[in-house]
């Protein structure tokens, strides 16, 4: 479980990220990230309504994006706000695709340090 002081939760930060962050897109997830003035990065999962009509599927999808960013957290750069937006595709990955999916989206927006 990711911890809470590595999440977003307050609108004002879920919109300044959307207001002055910089974006990446791809077909199963749009990722946007600015700076923090913490010396931690923060994380937040926004799955729609839209994307999965029911809460046991969204919160699925939300606790296995969570997972896969603590397991990288050691790796993550410090100091960032990412929101992690999440579109329809998503559904039709497992867990292992989703796990390599977002790991090298991670590392083309240079938020993970390459191995």
């Amino acid at each position: 479980m990711l911890k809470k002081p590595f999440r977003l939760t307050k609108e004002k930060d879920f919109k300044a990220v959307y207001l002055k962050g910089k974006s990446f897109f791809s077909n199963e997830l749009s990722i946007k990230f600015s700076r923090n003035n913490l010396i931690y990065s923060r994380f937040g999962i926004v799955v729609s309504h839209r994307v999965a009509s029911k809460a046991t599927k969204r919160n699925r999808i939300k606790r296995q994006l969570r997972e896969i960013i603590r397991n990288n957290l050691m790796k993550i750069k410090r100091g960032l706000d990412v929101v992690i937006i999440t579109k329809k595709p998503i559904l039709t990955i497992k867990f292992n695709e989703k796990r390599e999916l977002l790991e090298q989206v991670l590392k083309k927006m240079n938020i993970i340090d390459h191995d």
